[in-house]
């Protein structure tokens, strides 16, 4: 089949930016969301275990994250809750003001990025256990905020 040339020519095709507006539109699913945090988990074992296998696992779950799924909403389990509350976080990040305190907490968060991309990546231990305390520290701050006890 030969094509002309024109914007409407391909009658399925799409430009970059609206496969773009749809990944994120679709990225709103709990679904998606869940998908991605587990392409996520795949890519940090990759870097972990130096794994092209997980690496492609990793990528490919990122990529199926981005497409309207059409799938039931989810039961009302751990899985569904961690979801709705990632995407709350999110939309409450979004939903902050652009000033020092969003440009603190998204500078920490690449700088702690980079970190645990080196860490997992060399596999340095007193590192990775230096992660795992910043961590177990976050969660019980959070706790402590939640419950009223504050600093």
């Amino acid at each position: 089949m030969q094509y002309a040339r024109g914007a409407d020519t391909f009658p399925h095709m799409f430009t970059p930016r609206q496969l773009l507006n749809k990944a994120l539109a679709n990225r709103r699913n709990p679904w998606n969301w869940l998908l991605h945090l587990l392409g996520l988990v795949f890519f940090l074992l990759a870097l972990l275990f130096h794994s092209s296998t997980l690496f492609g696992l990793a990528i490919g779950l990122g990529g199926i994250g981005l497409l309207n799924l059409h799938l039931p909403a989810g039961a009302d389990n751990a899985f569904t809750k961690l979801a709705q509350a990632g995407l709350e976080l999110e939309d409450s990040f979004r939903a902050m003001p652009r000033g020092w305190r969003k440009w603190l907490i998204l500078s920490g968060l690449v700088v702690g990025a980079f970190f645990s991309v080196w860490a997992l990546w060399t596999r340095a231990v007193l590192a990775l256990c230096l992660l795992a305390g910043f961590g177990i520290l976050a969660r019980v701050a959070a706790l402590n905020r939640a419950k009223g006890i504050r600093p």
